[in-house]
């Protein structure tokens, strides 16, 4: 089955570096520990 021409365009066309992969990473990790901090303790 042939893939999408717009699918693979838009696929090659963000192709996030390392930096932007770790600072993904690490915004993800800070919103987690401020959701667990924030959540009420059970």
């Amino acid at each position: 089955m042939p893939k999408p021409a717009s699918r693979s365009k838009r696929w090659s066309a963000w192709r996030p570096s390392r930096g932007q992969l770790r600072i993904l990473t690490f915004t993800l990790a800070m919103a987690t520990v401020i959701c667990a901090a924030s959540a009420p303790r059970q």
